[in-house]
């Protein structure tokens, strides 16, 4: 049923790449210019390269002509940000997988009440890990430094491949029929979100290091862990008792609960390990979570996470309010919360 190539890679009997080694994703998909859900060549297969934010969540926020920052600092425009897709795998994902996901969206933001399934919640995790897959295949073609162009570093050279080698294989996971097991679900929150301080739509934002993304769409907006299994919302919920009452956020009190759950699959000591070459014996193709025993982190300063705060919020803090210099030399030293008064009481009218 499977077989197994030399360089690890697997292969059902009818020559569909089920896993991709290490060694193939990086030198067909990172590098080259493959398909990077099927694998297959552009000389095999006609290629009309998928967008890395779908096509229906740009037309909804007319982002095709808006700019997103990237992790160079400068920016590209969300129409240009397409990777290679052959044209068979880029309709089926826009069939199977990207109608569902905008109907979801669209239940979400009409229907406060709507309660999502266990089959959701994969659903849309498998999404994220697409999305910023995608986000960041990108990267391999636009230099480190984008003011020396003709410096031959690119973005994706300062990536660990092995890390961004399991979301893959998480975003194929539709495509491989793979089962996930119980720990393949990272942290996953879903905020309401108020606009009080300008008009804020849309907003993409992740870290390429601790492998975090934050997407906001009109009311709703997503924090999502890709590979911490659920560590950095439970520890969040531990620091914060009050955590679960977070809804109806300012867009400021989301951008710092997407800063602390990054910052915290940034200093974790130990992190889920994932294995994703297993066969059942039932003939399954499987995704393996390995949990460390408990959470613990590397040294830190607080201050880091101060400026990691500072960076992501401060645009949002309004120029004309009475105490701004205080209120940003708080936030920088990373003992400051908009999400908390000091009675551990949600802050409802956070800017």
């Amino acid at each position: 049923m499977y077989r197994r190539e030399a360089d690890g890679t697997i292969v059902d009997s009818d020559g569909k790449i089920i896993y991709f080694s290490l060694e193939r994703f990086i030198n067909d998909i990172c590098i080259g210019n493959k398909c990077f859900i099927c694998g297959i060549d552009p000389s095999e297969a006609e290629f009309n390269d998928e967008h890395a934010i779908p096509k229906w969540l740009l037309r909804k926020h007319d982002l095709f002509d808006k700019w997103l920052e990237l992790p160079n600092k400068t920016s590209i425009r969300y129409g240009s940000l397409v990777v290679p897709c052959c044209k068979n795998c880029n309709s089926k994902m826009g069939d199977v997988f990207e109608k569902p996901i905008e109907n979801l969206f669209a239940k979400l933001q009409s229907d406060p009440t709507f309660v999502l399934t266990l089959d959701d919640l994969y659903k849309l995790f498998i999404w994220f890990n697409l999305v910023f897959l995608k986000v960041h295949l990108k990267d391999k073609q636009l230099p480190l430094d984008r003011k020396n162009p003709n410096n031959a570093d690119r973005i994706f050279d300062i990536y660990d491949w092995s890390k961004l080698h399991h979301i893959h294989c998480i975003a194929r996971s539709l495509y491989t029929k793979a089962v996930l097991g119980p720990h393949s679900l990272g942290s996953f929150l879903l905020l309401r979100v108020k606009n009080t301080y300008g008009n804020y739509h849309f907003k993409y934002a992740d870290h390429p290091l601790a492998r975090t993304l934050l997407i906001r769409s009109n009311n709703l907006a997503f924090c999502i862990g890709l590979l911490d299994s659920g560590m950095g919302v439970n520890y969040l919920q531990k620091q914060f008792p009050n955590f679960n009452q977070l809804q109806g956020c300012s867009q400021i009190q989301t951008l710092e609960i997407y800063t602390r759950l990054s910052f915290i699959n940034m200093i974790l000591k130990y992190a889920p390990i994932y294995v994703d070459d297993r066969i059942s014996p039932k003939g399954e193709y499987k995704l393996v979570t390995y949990m460390p025993d408990f959470i613990d982190f590397e040294d830190f300063k607080i201050e880091d996470l101060g400026e990691m705060l500072s960076n992501i919020c401060s645009p949002y803090i309004p120029l004309e309010i009475a105490n701004y210099g205080e209120l940003s030399n708080n936030v920088k030293s990373g003992n400051y919360t908009f999400l908390f008064d000091e009675s551990g009481k949600f802050i409802t009218n956070s800017i």
